[in-house]
């Protein structure tokens, strides 16, 4: 592991490398759903992957095997837990093995590392674990459990992520023939990884920086006395930020298994956000990849209201008419947490008619029709059409002439007048686009 040595035969040190690498994954998983549902949504990765031929689907499958496994030593070794998963033959014959994959990888709070990482299920994994269950299995037993599912877990991850850039031509890891001749190489040498890792250089465990110099780094005295594990620090200042996320903890302690199932994930060096404006989804309510996207977006730029991709770029909606802007985001909250059908139709057809009277919306592809297909995408809501003209009907009925979504929230005519006079001189919405895909991923950039 780098930055630390500990004797891989203790219990300290098989826990030590357990508890970074679940960090790890989680963090990986995070930045796998934040490429997926820019994938899914952007460039319409599912339906082109299942179309595609299935020489096609294996060549892409290789491919991330082949890139994965020279990485680390663990990640070689993880092939032979997940043999049936990562099995190219059926990527090449079924393309949906890989999309269901994908889904079960996906976090429920978009943006954010998970406490806990996801696992695939496994009928013989998922056996031993429910036999340790009920046979009282000791500690030693229990952690090699853990161990293998998150090194399993781990694998599958990443050949995920290659596989996704491979497909879409993004960071396009190796394919083709040289590929395969890498793959057996690693099965036949596997044992040159262990040379790799005895020349590998000394690491920060704060910052990852590699020692380039002949001046060992410091090491945490506490830790190398107590318990034998040597973590390595660049500087004094890595060492006072790496105290205050979460060595002070667990310095010179002995590491236990549910102690380390109980740490919050911190990866050092993440990107900084503030708390997301929308959580998880309600119990029963599940979340489609648009929808997921447009959570994504909402939690990054917490100042806009509304996110839509017509072009290459996607365009934002941000209300400055602030009764209205409280009506819309209630209604989002809403919609976003439990899929409601009657709010997601308010919402949408207040965002419909909108198009209709802003030019701007225009010049940007907004039309009724675009703003229509993504909500049905987004709440995978089929009857969108049907209902929204419903609500026009309803808003044409009105008095005032007050889409639902106002007239619901109690929108009194002075109300009502004072926004609507506001057309279209004031332009009490400002419609613009947002920072390019890279940005996002960058922003969202939690790999190890």
């Amino acid at each position: 592991m780098a930055g630390t040595y500990q004797d891989p035969h203790t219990m300290d040190g098989v826990s030590f490398g357990y508890r970074e690498l679940r960090m790890g994954l989680c963090a990986m998983q995070a930045a796998l759903t934040t490429e997926v549902l820019l994938y899914f949504t952007r460039r319409r990765f599912e339906e082109r992957w299942l179309s595609a031929p299935p020489a096609e689907r294996g060549k892409h499958v290789l491919a991330g095997l082949a890139s994965v496994c020279p990485l680390s030593l663990t990640l070689h070794q993880s092939r032979a837990f997940c043999v049936n998963e990562l099995n190219v033959a059926a990527h090449r014959n079924d393309g949906r093995l890989l999309i269901k994959l994908l889904r079960g990888m996906l976090v429920a709070n978009p943006g954010r590392i998970p406490e806990n990482p996801l696992y695939i299920p496994d009928p013989v994994w998922d056996a031993i674990a429910a036999h340790q269950r009920t046979t009282g299995a000791s500690a030693e037993e229990k952690l090699a459990l853990e161990v293998v599912l998150i090194m399993r877990n781990d694998l599958i991850t990443h050949v995920i992520v290659y596989v996704l850039r491979s497909f879409l031509v993004y960071n396009a890891p190796l394919t083709g023939p040289l590929a395969e001749k890498l793959l057996r190489l690693q099965v036949k040498h596997a044992g040159s990884f262990n040379d790799i890792e005895k020349k590998s250089k000394q690491y920060c465990i704060y910052c990852r920086k590699p020692n380039e110099t002949t001046v060992k780094y410091s090491r945490c005295r506490r830790c190398w006395e107590a318990i034998g594990l040597e973590i390595l620090y660049c500087s004094v200042a890595c060492q006072k930020a790496d105290w205050k996320t979460g060595h002070k903890v667990g310095c010179g302690k002995s590491l236990d298994l549910e102690s380390i199932k109980k740490e919050v994930p911190v990866v050092r060096g993440a990107p900084k956000h503030p708390p997301p404006i929308v959580g998880p989804p309600l119990p029963g309510f599940t979340r489609s990849s648009a929808l997921g996207y447009q959570v994504m977006q909402l939690n990054l730029w917490q100042e806009y209201d509304y996110f839509f991709t017509p072009q290459t770029r996607p365009v934002y909606l941000k209300f400055t008419h602030a009764p209205v802007q409280a009506v819309v985001r209630a209604a989002r909250s809403k919609a976003l947490d439990s899929g409601d059908r009657p709010t997601v139709a308010r919402l949408a057809h207040f965002l419909w008619a909108l198009s209709s009277k802003d030019t701007r919306a225009l010049s940007f592809g907004l039309t009724g029709d675009f703003i229509l297909e993504q909500f049905k995408a987004e709440y995978e809501f089929e009857e969108i059409h049907a209902a929204v003209d419903e609500m026009n009907n309803r808003m044409i009925r009105d008095p005032l002439l007050r889409p639902p979504l106002l007239a619901e929230a109690g929108f009194s005519a002075g109300k009502w007048e004072d926004y609507y006079k506001t057309w279209p001189a004031n332009k009490p919405v400002e419609i613009a686009f947002v920072p390019i895909d890279a940005d996002l991923l960058e922003k969202y950039n939690f790999e190890r």
